[in-house]
């Protein structure tokens, strides 16, 4: 009666301590509401042109083709393997449960879930804890994950970054089961499938996880054997093998797709040589988030009695001084903390049994306060040269203070008179832990606001697309020119093809053509995104028919179409087939030889083919005209005089601490011609450069700062100017760069109207286009090569009137195949490679596990038949 009666009491103390951490948390949000009135729970930093346009996107295919395992992309990109996009949810459980709630807007639906995982994952992480401590500790613990750095600022910013932690916590408690249960853990296979449906790049972490608190209980319950680490490593190598399906097309996709990371000597010595960085774990949201006394807790940890706490502070210990494992949990590609959050319920744990040594006095001070002193001296010198800005004095300022709190606290408990004292460490660290958390999410200038989602999101733009798409229904492609980094992934619910694409994975060859040909600006930090340029030629040829823009312009090139409110689209009048017959085309050979300019002459005049399947030749009309080194050298001059730079010859060393903007005269109109301009930009100049850019004619091109980790490598500037006449307006940024190679050319803007009438178009539909298949039919005069503007891929299979017949790869990145005169239809499939199999694998897992169970199940059956009859 009297374990009913504690056992009563202890549970009600439980939901008064998960009540008391639910009206934190509202609290929380409801001030975080109050400071920014007009707020989405989102963020301008990816979360509003990835993290809720992809799982639209997804959704929206779902709906229209009804496959729940797709191959292809269509709409994005210009068409992509499907499984590129694999890391935005492709097969994350959460979104996949928002297919069956189609009146439910995307937004609305990501925002309300991550509020709900947020506070699920607390209230989970409250009860992990709660086995191992008592109410109080338990609630400090559950207090410090609900408020921890990444998880709230994560909610709004990245979602993949913390929507797996509570299927994290689930197969936790799963591990826990498997102690005293020996048959196959059903529960344990499936929050391991949740969390690789939710992030595979997490689920490196979170597989860590599992497996080194699998270890923990080892050494913590004596009568655990070796074997129990096995049987945990089998169950994770299912889950793995089950999510196959995906997984192989996947990792396939990335081994094709990731954008090459750009690595120096600096940073291999940052990888093998051992540093503190205490940023890793504290005062940071892209790690595991906690405060500075966790460094505290994890050398208390390091010295305890119990080798369990011993072997979790260690192994922390060792990932926050050794960035090779950080190195190796990231997947080889960069030094970058925000893959250790998935340790965050560990590092919570030793949190736990660090109060449980303040309760009990059991902490060797002699020996932890020099190292927590040297430990703190070290991670600030490190600190100091990792950050920068705001985020190295938020660091420093709130370390230096929670220490001294610390270490005021601490030295009058560490007499006998106060032996309550500890309880007061504690409410600091709550204490700090809420003020970091309160200050990172209110300070955020990521927040997304109403006023802004409403520049790329409102009915009026809603209207003029439905108008588009109803009463245009062919297959071409569109962008939006007011936002057009924000909705470069923006579909409109799956009812429009874009050309652009912003995802960290996508396909290369077509990323490096953007990035290469046709004189395209790059405009933003990185390469991961092809976004709407200003470049006509681009649209032209990528058949980009409609542009979203301001009203009333007068655009070269376009023509009004439809109008609402403040928004016009427009039609471009010279916009290319997606899919096109011709009879004019250039071998690769004769292509390489020519320089960048006359290359733009020979992509808009005919195709680019193999070496090998080039017989004849066009004649490359000699229309392209080069600015002569009289006229450069004027250009050069006017510069001098406007601009404060220091001329060299042809080098101009420009150094300026505000950004300039100048009208500059050309020697000769360029009326009626595009003028093609490249320079070489170089900011390495002087140590510590931030980024460059220089703008001419509202085309701008950025090279970013050497230090910045996404370098973009645009060292190359660009710019294809369309109704230019005798002046430029020139912008160069702040900073101190280098220019040098200035050419010009000039082409006749007539090539722009006849590429367009040298080529048979397809004639298709947009529903004919929907899903893994791209069908249509032409008809042609002549023989010639049909080129579909679609990036080249090996997945595909094209049929020509049911003939099985095989492609090329064109134009340096798209499909082409010979065609007969006549008239033809032809169909294109996709097949993602590895799909087919990872299928089968997963089959074969299934079916296995299926056998597993059963024997597992008839195993203990027997068992317990045979105790019961002895």
């Amino acid at each position: 009666m009297q374990r009913i009666q504690q056992k009563k009491h202890g549970s009600i103390r439980d939901f008064y301590a998960a009540a008391i951490l639910t009206g934190c948390l509202t609290i929380f949000l409801c001030l975080l509401w109050v400071i920014h009135p007009d707020l989405i729970f989102g963020s301008t930093m990816d979360w509003n042109n990835q993290h809720i346009i992809f799982p639209d996107y997804f959704r929206s295919r779902f709906y229209q083709t009804g496959q729940l395992f797709p191959n292809f992309a269509s709409a994005i990109g210009a068409g992509q393997n499907i499984y590129e996009f694999t890391y935005y949810g492709l097969f994350n459980p959460i979104f996949l449960l928002s297919y069956l709630l189609p009146f439910v807007p995307m937004m609305d639906y990501i925002q309300c879930s991550s509020i709900l995982l947020i506070w699920g994952s607390g209230m989970l992480c409250y009860w992990f804890c709660r086995q191992h401590f008592s109410e109080r500790i338990a609630f400090v613990c559950g207090f410090l994950y609900l408020f921890s750095a990444p998880l709230i600022y994560h909610g709004h910013r990245h979602l993949m970054f913390m929507n797996y932690l509570p299927f994290l916590f689930w197969a936790l408690f799963a591990v826990r089961r498997c102690q005293t249960h020996h048959h196959v853990s059903i529960s344990l296979i499936l929050a391991s499938v949740c969390i690789l449906g939710c992030s595979f790049f997490f689920a490196v972490g979170s597989f860590l996880t599992i497996f080194l608190y699998a270890w923990f209980l080892y050494l913590q319950e004596s009568g655990l054997k070796k074997s129990f680490l096995l049987r945990i490593l089998v169950h994770l190598f299912f889950a793995g093998m089950l999510c196959m399906c995906f997984l192989l097309p996947t990792a396939l996709a990335l081994l094709q797709g990731r954008s090459e990371t750009h690595l120096d000597k600096k940073f291999w010595l940052e990888v093998f040589v051992p540093t503190v960085q205490l940023s890793y774990f504290f005062y940071q949201p892209y790690g595991v988030g906690l405060t500075i006394t966790g460094l505290f807790a994890l050398l208390v940890g390091c010295w305890t009695k119990k080798k369990a706490v011993r072997f979790l502070s260690v192994i922390l210990l060792l990932l926050l001084c050794l960035p090779m494992l950080l190195y190796l949990i990231n997947g080889f590609q960069y030094l970058d903390g925000k893959a250790y959050i998935p340790l965050l319920p560990l590092a919570i744990l030793v949190y736990g049994f660090f109060f449980q040594s303040l309760q009990t006095k059991q902490i060797p001070w002699n020996t932890i306060l020099p190292l927590f002193v040297l430990l703190l001296a070290s991670g600030f010198f490190f600190a100091w040269n990792m950050l920068h800005g705001s985020k190295r004095w938020i660091f420093l300022g709130l370390t230096i203070v929670e220490t001294i709190l610390f270490l005021c606290l601490l030295q009058p408990w560490r007499t006998p008179k106060m032996p309550n004292n500890w309880k007061r460490i504690l409410w600091m660290a709550c204490s700090m832990q809420l003020v970091y958390s309160f200050l990172l999410n209110v300070t955020d200038h990521t927040l997304l606001k109403q006023e802004c989602l409403q520049q790329y999101q409102n009915a009026d733009i809603d209207t003029l697309w439905k108008q588009t798409t109803e009463q245009d229904d062919s297959w071409y492609r569109v962008y939006n020119a007011t936002q057009p980094y924000a909705t470069a992934n923006q579909t409109q619910q799956g009812t429009c093809f874009l050309s652009t694409v912003y995802a960290s994975v996508q396909n290369k060859t077509y990323s490096n053509f953007y990035y290469h040909q046709l004189f395209n600006e790059t405009s933003i930090r990185n390469n991961a995104a092809v976004d709407a340029v200003k470049n006509l030629a681009y649209h032209i040829w990528m058949g980009d028919k409609y542009r979203l823009d301001f009203k009333g312009k007068t655009l070269f090139g376009y023509e009004p179409k439809y109008t609402s409110g403040d928004y016009c689209v427009y039609e471009n009048q010279y916009a290319l087939p997606i899919g096109y017959a011709t009879d004019r085309w250039i071998s690769m050979d004769t292509f390489q030889q020519h320089n960048e300019a006359e290359q733009v002459l020979d992509l808009l005049s005919g195709i680019v083919l193999p070496e090998q399947v080039a017989d004849t030749e066009m004649k490359q009309p000699k229309s392209l005209q080069t600015i002569s080194e009289q006229e450069i050298e004027s250009v050069l001059q006017t510069i001098e005089q406007e601009f404060p730079v220091t001329r060299n010859g042809e080098t101009l060393l420009i150094s300026t601490e505000q950004p300039m903007t100048k009208t500059i005269s050309l020697p000769k109109s360029c009326a009626g011609k595009l003028l093609l301009l490249s320079m070489e930009v170089d900011n390495t100049v002087v140590a510590n450069s931030d980024d460059v850019f220089i703008m001419i004619n509202g085309i701008k091109n950025k090279l970013t700062a050497p230090s910045w980790k996404y370098h973009n490598q645009n060292y190359h500037f660009t710019y294809l100017l369309s109704d230019v006449t005798d002046t430029l307006e020139l912008s160069l940024s702040a900073g101190t760069y280098q220019v040098s190679n200035l050419h010009g050319y000039t082409l006749p803007e007539t090539v722009l109207e006849q590429a367009v009438q040298q080529v048979t178009p397809l004639e298709t539909t947009a529903e004919q286009v929907r899903g893994d298949t791209i069908s249509g039919t032409i008809t042609t005069e002549k023989d010639g090569w049909f080129v579909l503007s679609v990036p080249y891929d090996t997945g595909f299979t094209v049929t020509v009137d049911g003939t099985e017949t095989a492609y090329e790869k064109v134009n340096l990145s798209f499909l082409g195949i010979p065609l007969s005169a006549g008239t033809h239809k032809i169909v294109w499939t996709y097949h993602a490679p590895g799909a087919a199999t990872g299928k089968k694998i997963t089959l074969i897992t299934a079916g296995i596990l299926l056998l597993w169970v059963g024997l597992s199940y008839g195993i203990q059956r027997k068992q317990s038949e045979r105790r019961i009859l002895s």
